[in-house]
Order: structure tokens, then C-alpha cells, then sequence
């Protein structure tokens, strides 16, 4: 009986096509992993050499300077530490920003950017003064901005700046921050941190009460805060606990307290939370070269006291129909 090439276990010779067909899969299947391995190759050449690429092309060869501020686009320039040269890619634009800001106190804040391929961007705001405190050092003062960045120093106090009043500066350098020693007061020797924060809170409600012409801020005691406000009223904020809405008492009283006499003198008892306590009469401040020796005297003249000028109490009251606070006012027999 004649066999079948087709039946198992028989060798059946492809075709002339079918071998083709067989040899083209195979050489698109090296084709392709060919292809990929290249592709593999390539993507690990340009991981290790775009770095490369990046560092010997992006380095800088210019600056470019923005923002208002009193010093010159040189100086600026002068106080950045990075070099023409440098690579863009390496530069820490943390560090760097941070050294302006020191070499220059009157700047509050840079900014500096890459600019690609060879620019660094350098964008600067200018710090303004705001507050002044006695250095304990060769009687100088040193001049702050807002935020409590040393500026500079003056032989006095300078005029139309807030003196603070009660801690010695442990940093006197200016671009520095400001940081205490220790509180006046040898009882209290309060902690470096309690001090600033607090200055900074009250710095922050007076700010948010719309409160300005502040000549003073006494932290002599953190309990115990005082503030002298056109040199006429003392507002007793007593501590900084509940801060924001003793000051925003204090701005509606000074409102009301202006309309009847807008010279009036005295002091705004704030330390009770939404109480408000005004003792109209004359006063005494130590002068402000005596303030790194002497606490703040104040003295109440009840013979100057004119008939109908007994202290008034105010005090915060919660509207029904969710208005914005008011304050009542009771006049004491």
C-alpha cells in the first residue's frame, strides 16, 4: 500500500513559497529586536550624556535684573554668588537667593530663574523700614523692616519708625534676623523664640486692625504688652492671646474716643478679651534714649481730669442679623 507524505511521523518538505514566507519571519523577528536593542542603547547614551550636554551648554553668560530697589543693577549682580561660567543646571537657586538677600539688607525677597540656554533672572523687592530697637551696643540703634530683618544701624533713634521697647538684640548684624537675648526684665527671662513670636503677632493684628502711627511696642513682661499709639494713648493689650480682636476693639474705640476729643490723652485697657477700658488723663514716657535703662512710667493726672471725663467702658457685642461688630459704649458716673 503506497504511504501518505502527510500522515504523522513523515517528513513533509516545505515548499519553495512556504520557505520564504519562514525566512522573511525570521528576519523581520532580528530586524526587530535589532531595533529594539538599538533603541535600549540610545535611550541609556542620552541618559548619560544629555547631563553632560546640559552642563557644557547651559552655563551662564548673562543676568538679567528686575524689581524696584535703591540699589544698582551692578550691585545686585555683585551679591550673587554665581559666577559667569557656572552652569545653569548646578545652580542652587535657594542658597543663592538667600546670600542677595543677606549681602543686601533693603532687599526683602529675590527670585532668581533659569532662563535658558545662558541667562540667570534675578527679580528683587525692596524692604522698607518700619521699626527701630536699641541695640545695647555703643547705644545704636538698628533699623528694621517689616518683617523684622536688620537694615542697618543709627546713632539714634530714627524719627517717624515704631521703637520696640523691653528685649535686647542678640544679632546685630545688618542682613541678619532679628533675635533676642532675653526680655528686660531679670524675673523674665523669657525664651528667644516666645519673644519674637509674639513681637510678630502684634506686629501682625496691628497691621489687620488698620491701627497706624504706632510710636511704640512695649514686650518688656509678654504678659504685660503695651502699645503707644500717636504718643498719646497706651493700649494695655496685656498678653498676646487673643491679639487680632483686642486691637480690632482697640481701632473702633480710638474711633469713637476721637470723635469727642481727638487730642484726647490716656490709656485703652485691652487685656480683658472684648472689653474695652479707657482711662483718660496724662501720662509720662521715659524719652527714648533712657529706654535700654528704665521701664515705661506711666502716671495718671486725676487733676486734670475735666468734669465728664470718667473712664468709659466698651465692649464688643455679637449682632443678631450677622452684621459687623459694634461696639457699646457706658459712660461711668
Amino acid at each position: 500500500m503506497a504511504m501518505n507524505p502527510h500522515e504523522e511521523g513523515q517528513y513533509v518538505r516545505p515548499s519553495p513559497e512556504e520557505r520564504r514566507k519562514k525566512i522573511k519571519k525570521i528576519k523581520r523577528k532580528r530586524r526587530f529586536r535589532l531595533a529594539v536593542v538599538t533603541l535600549a542603547a540610545l535611550l541609556v547614551l542620552s541618559v548619560i550624556l544629555s547631563p553632560v550636554f546640559m552642563f557644557a551648554v547651559f552655563r551662564v553668560k548673562s543676568y538679567s535684573v528686575t524689581g524696584e530697589t535703591h540699589y544698582s543693577k551692578e550691585e545686585i549682580i555683585e551679591s550673587c554668588p554665581v559666577e559667569v561660567g557656572k552652569s545653569l543646571v548646578l545652580v542652587d537657586l535657594e542658597k543663592a537667593q538667600a546670600a542677595i538677600e543677606e549681602k543686601l539688607p533693603y532687599v526683602k525677597k529675590a527670585t532668581l530663574k533659569r532662563s535658558l540656554p545662558s541667562t540667570l533672572s534675578i527679580s528683587v523687592t525692596q524692604a522698607s523700614e518700619k521699626y527701630t530697637i536699641y541695640s545695647g551696643k555703643s547705644g545704636n540703634y538698628l533699623i528694621l523692616s517689616e518683617t523684622f530683618k536688620i537694615l542697618g544701624v543709627s546713632h539714634e533713634a530714627k524719627e517717624g519708625l515704631t521703637v520696640i521697647k523691653g528685649a535686647l538684640p542678640e544679632e546685630t548684624e545688618a542682613g541678619k534676623q532679628l533675635r533676642f537675648v532675653k526680655a528686660a526684665k531679670k524675673d523674665e527671662p523669657a525664651v528667644n523664640d516666645k519673644i519674637l513670636s509674639t513681637l510678630e503677632e502684634v506686629a501682625y493684628a496691628l497691621v489687620a486692625s488698620g491701627i497706624e502711627d504706632v510710636t511704640r511696642i512695649d514686650i518688656t513682661s509678654v504678659s504685660d504688652i503695651k502699645v503707644l499709639y500717636q504718643d498719646r494713648l497706651i493700649l494695655e493689650i496685656g498678653s498676646v492671646s487673643d491679639a487680632d480682636g483686642k486691637l480690632e476693639l482697640a481701632a473702633q474705640v480710638i474711633e469713637k474716643e476721637d470723635e469727642l476729643n481727638p487730642e484726647q490723652k490716656g490709656t485703652i485697657d485691652l487685656t480683658i478679651s472684648k472689653k474695652a477700658y479707657v482711662n483718660p488723663g496724662e501720662f509720662e514716657y521715659d524719652s527714648v534714649e533712657q529706654e535700654d535703662e528704665e521701664s515705661e512710667q506711666t502716671q495718671q493726672s486725676s487733676e486734670e481730669n475735666e468734669e465728664g471725663d470718667a473712664g468709659r467702658e466698651y465692649e464688643k457685642t455679637e449682632q443678631a442679623d450677622g452684621e459687623s461688630e459694634e461696639d457699646s459704649a457706658e459712660e461711668e458716673g
